[in-house]
């Protein structure tokens, strides 16, 4: 009985897995019969829509156009007859869609005739075909009569929409299925700003083409959110990316860093207290510029106020604490540079930054177990360093998956001392509103005689809601890092850092 049982699963999971591949189609672009060049790619416009059609009914698995040149591989193969006695391969099972749709495109003065045929690739029979004589304006009305059709021959279910087309036979301009078509074609080429113009392009001549609004979000492409916490004279981002940035963006940021093992640093120096907190106002104008389809340059100035307040020796009594202020102004000026490749699955950013600010020696710099009163007695406000970022950038899965470096450096130019990082990380998108990332830090500081390694790790979410442009980043970073300002300590942060991007809300770029 258990054996007939099982038997009848396999059979029916068997049954089941056919029928699967039996509605798997691909179509290929349509062969165009034209001396006029302005229809040169009509056949991969007119494929297209017939795909976002096809898309729509739930009984019908269409290959993805990325994957036809898989398609026509092996079907050169098997029609080539280069598979021997050994290496044979049976034609349904060779090939990754069981039915193909090939057609061509005529254009006879006003109207076009196009004739459509479907082949079984296990038989290689033609086992459906439709013609058509009409405007090419009526390009919806085209798209739905031969979605429509091909659905009925495989008994698949064809959405409302697609019956709309076809009942209501609209009639729109012809320039947008051919800016539409130029698209395509930029898609396959990975030109993929122009291909945004053309879509563009097309959606203004037709709100309503469903077809550029399928490929506008297959352009929408996921980006690294992967981030550290900057000085606050350094952007958030490199300004090169203000040059090939599609859209307006708000962000706002906020951290908080928190380090343990902290124990207060006297400081017998009026003119230079012992900071008990710190607050900074200020901003950061930055510039970027397109150099070309694969590179850009940007420029950044700040300007802030930072206030100290401090202990000083001279002005409390014993057992009190006296707080006084000090203030300055801080400039700074940050340059970058970005590279991308064609289809933006590698992109290579660096910028440097300077600013004239002081470091003041900060209460805590130590852990308890260090006598600062006999070893440790800083007096004199020292430069902020010299800062330089670069990060290589690589996109897997369709933009889903990306692998980052990013290296680190801080640079004295009064004093001996330099403090460079380096973190890999990974970041997934499982889905289009949610990404995990992960990644670990290893740190290394050269301060006067001493030399210091470091550790560290950080994870992050976002959320994100496409409807709004809105993404909400949540980032964790531990880490065991050497002092910026005492010699050969060593400190343990926990640092949180949180934010949000609104995109697209006034401004957007073809």
């Amino acid at each position: 009985m258990k054996k007939n049982l099982l038997t009848c699963l396999f059979l029916f999971i068997l049954i089941v897995s056919i029928f699967a591949a039996e509605t798997r189609v691909s179509l290929s672009d349509f062969i165009v019969h034209s001396d006029n060049t302005r229809y040169k790619y009509m056949g991969k416009g007119i494929s297209e829509m017939i795909s976002v059609e096809l898309q729509k009914s739930p009984g019908v698995d269409l290959v993805e156009r990325e994957q036809r040149e898989q398609i026509l591989e092996e079907m050169n193969i098997y029609l080539s007859g280069i598979s021997d006695s050994e290496t044979h391969v049976e034609p349904g099972k060779l090939m990754i869609a069981r039915f193909i749709v090939f057609g061509e495109i005529i254009y006879m003065d006003k109207d076009v005739f196009i004739s459509l045929r479907m082949i079984d690739v296990e038989s290689g029979k033609v086992v459906w075909n439709q013609k058509i004589t009409e405007k090419l304006s009526k390009y919806d009305y085209i798209s739905g009569y031969f979605a429509s059709s091909i659905l009925e021959f495989l008994s698949a279910e064809v959405s409302n929409t697609t019956m709309t087309k076809v009942e209501v036979k609209k009639e729109k301009s012809e320039d947008a299925v051919i800016a539409f078509s130029n698209a395509v074609d930029y898609y396959d080429k990975k030109e993929m700003e122009k291909a945004r113009k053309e879509l563009s392009i097309t959606i203004k001549i037709d709100p309503e083409s469903e077809a550029a609004e399928f490929y506008l979000s297959k352009l929408i492409t996921n980006t690294t959110k992967f981030k550290i916490m900057t000085e606050q004279y350094i952007s958030y981002q490199n300004p090169a990316y203000l040059g090939v940035i599609r859209t307006d963006r708000f962000h706002y940021s906020h951290s908080q860093a928190l380090t343990k093992d902290r124990t207060w640093l006297y400081v017998p120096n009026p003119e230079s207290p012992s900071a008990s907190n710190r607050q900074a106002a200020g901003g950061i104008l930055s510039f970027g510029y397109k150099t070309s389809d694969y590179s850009s340059i940007g420029f950044s100035l700040s300007a802030y106020n930072r206030t100290w307040r401090g202990y000083d020796q001279n002005l409390y009594p014993a057992d009190e604490y006296y707080f006084k202020p000090d203030s300055d102004w801080s400039f700074g000026f940050s340059p970058g540079f970005l590279y991308r490749n064609k289809d933006e699955s590698f992109v290579f950013d660096t910028r440097l930054a300077y600013s004239n600010g002081k470091i003041v020696p900060i209460n805590g710099d130590y852990t308890d177990d260090v006598d600062v009163s006999n070893d440790y007695i800083l007096e004199d406000k020292v430069n902020l360093p010299l800062f330089w970022e670069n990060t290589f950038t690589w996109a897997f899965n369709n933009r889903n998956t990306f692998f980052v470096l990013k290296q680190l450096n801080d640079i004295s130019i009064d004093r001996i001392y330099y403090f460079g990082r380096f973190l890999p990380a990974i970041e997934h998108f499982p889905m289009d509103w949610f990404s995990l990332r992960a990644g670990i830090e290893g740190s290394f500081a050269v301060f006067n005689d001493s030399r210091n390694a470091g550790f560290g790790g950080m994870g992050g979410i976002t959320f994100r809601i496409p409807g709004w442009g809105l993404d909400i980043d949540l980032n964790f970073t531990y880490r065991k890092r050497p002092s910026r300002v005492i010699e050969g300590i060593m400190f343990t942060d926990y640092i949180f850092l949180l934010s949000g991007t609104l995109s697209d809300v006034f401004i957007s770029r073809n």
